[in-house]
């Protein structure tokens, strides 16, 4: 299927239902060196778990993960930056503090990646109304049914056979596929976008968030051998004084 790439700096991901519109997440990217920023100011609930996921060694996916095992807490919302060089946090100016594994690094922006991200969410009535702006670029996903949960995905992808010149080619099997203006440093790579339904085992309690993104090289995540890792959040988080006792705070101002 022929998808025509939309090309900008900056997308507002939306969910349209019925006569309503709902902003989700942006996705941003940098000019100067084409990073990657996934931000979420639209969603109602601020208390939430970020971690560093790790699936361990011997134990093939599905594999059921805790959050409060492997993370800190916070009461802010946050944006996910995938660095070009691969090196992948959780981050908000002046509200927490970077949230990383030393050194961590996920597939440089250069490379054919895949899977970029992840976002399950269960009730947009947990995120803001939408408003169309002029200034303002959007991508629409029109739902015309009910469901219990939403999983977005993101893929990076590098054109195949790219041509600056002639776009005509250019083909993936995807309902959205963005991109960087050709001035910024990835305008030969592509961001696919798609949305599935009811992916989730168990009923989980309306007005929930999920991140999975900053995975680790393909080469590690498919030998089952060693340890593999990933960072994840979780909104909102519950008995969430409890945990911040428990585990700690990300937040500069606890």
């Amino acid at each position: 299927m022929k998808i025509d790439i939309i090309r900008g700096k900056e997308f507002n991901i939306r969910v349209i239902k019925g006569q309503k519109k709902y902003d989700i997440f942006k996705i941003k990217f940098n000019k100067k060196d084409g990073t990657i920023f996934i931000i979420f100011p639209y969603f109602k609930y601020k208390n939430g778990i970020l971690a560093e996921l790790k699936h361990p060694a011997n134990r093939k996916l599905p594999h059921k993960l805790n959050l409060e095992d492997y993370g800190k807490t916070t009461s802010h919302s946050v944006k996910y930056t995938h660095h070009t060089d691969g090196n992948v946090n959780f981050s908000q100016s002046g509200d927490i503090k970077t949230f990383k594994k030393k050194n961590r690094r996920s597939t440089p922006l250069y490379m054919d990646i895949g899977h970029l991200f992840t976002i399950i969410l269960n009730d947009l009535s947990a995120f803001n109304d939408s408003e169309n702006k002029s200034n303002k670029q959007y991508i629409d996903f029109n739902i015309n049914k009910s469901f219990k949960d939403l999983k977005i995905i993101g893929e990076w992808r590098k054109i195949p056979y790219y041509n600056f010149f002639d776009e005509r080619n250019v083909s993936f099997d995807s309902e959205y596929t963005i991109g960087q203006l050709y001035n910024m440093p990835f305008h030969n790579h592509a961001l696919t976008i798609d949305i599935k339904f009811d992916s989730l085992k168990h009923r989980n309690k309306k007005g929930m968030l999920l991140f999975l993104g900053g995975f680790d090289l393909k080469i590690i995540i498919k030998n089952y051998n060693i340890d593999s890792y990933f960072l994840a959040f979780l909104y909102p988080a519950r008995k969430f004084e409890e945990i911040k006792k428990l585990i700690g705070s990300q937040d500069y101002v606890e």
